[in-house]
């Protein structure tokens, strides 16, 4: 089964952005439906990307006055690449809290499309 991520910009600065997975789609008929649906709601168009059939999620939590917030950042095929990436972001962004799971734990479930009948 292939997967494809359905991507926004989050502004940080004037010259500095965040990509952040909105949603995971299980087609690209699907990611294109979500896509078209969200620029009409919201006016903004979200990139399709292909990603891995297998991998680690890497996720990031922030708190501001006692709610968290958490953001799916990437999907890597590798550890060594989970590892990378988690070193580097913590130097970029050193108050937010990166942590990984794989790519099938069930409480990345929120991030995933559900079936045909879903409505978007």
């Amino acid at each position: 089964m292939n997967y494809y991520k359905l991507v926004c910009e989050l502004p940080i600065t004037a010259e500095l952005s965040l990509n952040i997975i909105e949603k995971i789609a299980t087609s690209e008929l699907q990611a294109k439906a979500y896509q078209a649906e969200h620029y009409r709601k919201t006016g903004e168009i979200l990139e399709i990307k292909t990603m891995p059939n297998k991998g680690i999620a890497i996720i990031s939590t922030i708190e501001i006055g006692g709610l968290n917030k958490e953001f799916l950042l990437a999907v890597v095929e590798s550890e060594k690449e989970a590892k990378s990436v988690l070193k580097s972001y913590s130097i970029v962004f050193p108050f937010l809290q990166p942590i990984t799971k794989p790519l099938n734990d069930i409480s990345l479930s929120h991030y995933f499309l559900g079936g045909n009948d879903e409505t978007y």
